[in-house]
């Protein structure tokens, strides 16, 4: 086998694994870019659910608008209750998501540091087996 061979066998190795980790890092981005459009959609739901706990007092209701003590057990009813599972929901269950989607992209952020690291020496080798490789060229 001659070094050209072999630089050569090399090189498509190299441009292989330039090409799998191209790959990768496409598939990486559109990953974080779907996760960055489920953590604003669950924003604006989480506002949503803000928005419907302030609208659960409402209309105010007191003994002369609703049946004398009817009106105290509805608001206790609507401020136990109700705008307690709204906060939850909106704190507790998406707020945990949020915070499970927060450490997801920074995991997916940090792969796809490394994936750009590996073809930056990647291609650095390439570089370099292309200059042997004229090197040996000349020498055969």
């Amino acid at each position: 086998m001659t070094a050209s061979f072999v630089l050569n066998q090399r090189l498509k190795m190299v441009d292989i694994s330039i090409e799998v980790n191209q790959l990768q890092l496409s598939s990486k981005q559109e990953e974080l870019e779907r996760l960055k459009e489920v953590q604003k959609d669950l924003r604006e739901v989480q506002s949503d659910f803000y928005d419907v706990e302030e609208g659960c007092s409402k209309p105010e209701f007191t003994s002369k608008n609703f049946d004398g003590e009817n009106a105290k057990t509805v608001a206790e009813i609507r401020e136990d209750g109700v705008k307690t599972s709204i906060v939850s929901l909106a704190e507790e269950q998406i707020g945990g998501a949020m915070t499970d989607i927060g450490k997801k992209l920074r995991q997916i952020m940090s792969e796809i540091s490394n994936i750009e690291t590996n073809i930056i020496s990647l291609e650095s080798q390439q570089i370099e087996l292309e200059q042997q490789k004229k090197e040996a060229m000349k020498d055969e």
